[in-house]
């Protein structure tokens, strides 16, 4: 694959690309950084690709490795404060909600936002993290336990 059609590969998918990025690093110059980055690695290691039909899994795990390599050198984890994946909030519930996930440590917030903002099945995110199944799961349900208490602790803070 030469590297103008891993260009066109990665450019046909960039809304994608960017959900995610937003996920992480909430910057348009970071996860531009971040696809750049993703563009050349998946070029200069494309030759240690078994199947190409594991292409998109591979080029979407050195994306979320890119993302988190930024997010070090950055020094902070700031998750979603603004996330725009196509899913309309008005601007309290988008504050509300954003407040809410940041409660959550990275491991439950990271698979919630994967499967529930950026749509990924959970087959695909456990290869984009590089855990079991059965892993993403239960990280799945007790991040969403653990959201479903602050939301109730929010209501009757309210009430």
């Amino acid at each position: 694959m030469s590297l103008e059609e891993v260009i066109d590969w990665m450019d046909a998918r960039k809304d994608k690309y960017y959900r995610i990025g937003w996920v992480y690093l909430k910057s348009t110059q970071d996860i531009e950084d971040a696809f750049h980055n993703t563009i050349l690695k998946a070029y200069e290691n494309i030759k240690n690709l078994r199947r190409l039909e594991s292409l998109e899994a591979w080029i979407t795990k050195i994306f979320i490795n890119e993302c988190r390599a930024i997010i070090k050198k950055r020094g902070k984890l700031e998750l979603l404060e603004s996330v725009d994946v196509g899913i309309s909030f008005t601007d309290t519930d988008h504050l509300e909600l954003s407040e809410l996930l940041n409660s959550l440590d990275l491991a439950h917030r990271e698979v919630v936002m994967l499967k529930y903002l950026a749509g990924y099945p959970l087959n695909e995110i456990a290869q984009l993290l590089d855990i079991p199944v059965g892993t993403v799961k239960s990280r799945i349900h007790r991040g969403l336990r653990l959201l479903r208490v602050s939301m109730e602790k929010e209501v009757q803070y309210e009430l």
